[in-house]
């Protein structure tokens, strides 16, 4: 769905599957099921790795990502865009690669961390773009050895 805003905040026009407008800002996805008032959140989550090795680095970023998904309740089509980090030790493979084998198709960017002596090592983060129900409170996922970096916010 797509839209245009107001300048003086007044309700959004969204475009839904079947071509007609709704001025209400609520979103209709194809089939109807996704109704109701949707706002653009930020995820956040990271993940560590062994060694830098590329199927590692792909195994744990789709595990990052699933578990993003599934805490979140969001499916490829509510996904917006994605950057990727990676700590300088690891650059045997792209975390977007992982995205893509799950099937995402959204705009992705990695690059990498600012190397800040004695920070976590071979660590993934993510942040991730996705349109949530009005209301809903996102849920950041950190797992392995990333854990230590928000331990209030621990996957379990």
């Amino acid at each position: 769905a797509g839209g245009s805003r107001g300048q003086s905040g007044a309700a959004v026009a969204q475009v839904v599957g079947d071509g007609q407008q709704r001025q209400d800002g609520g979103v209709e996805r194809h089939g109807g099921h996704r109704v109701g008032k949707r706002r653009m959140r930020a995820l956040r989550g990271a993940t560590t790795v062994e060694a830098n090795d590329a199927e590692a680095i792909l195994a744990a970023t789709a595990e990052l990502l699933s578990a993003l998904a599934q805490e979140n309740r969001v499916g490829s089509a509510d996904l917006v865009s994605a950057v990727f980090t990676v700590t300088t030790d690891l650059d045997a493979a792209f975390p977007a690669a992982a995205a893509r084998r799950l099937g995402w198709d959204l705009a992705m960017l990695c690059a990498t961390e600012i190397p800040v002596p004695g920070a976590l090592a071979h660590c993934i983060r993510v942040l991730l773009h996705a349109e949530l129900p009005d209301g809903a409170r996102p849920r950041h996922v950190y797992l392995r050895g990333a854990t230590g970096l928000r331990p209030d916010l621990a996957y379990e």
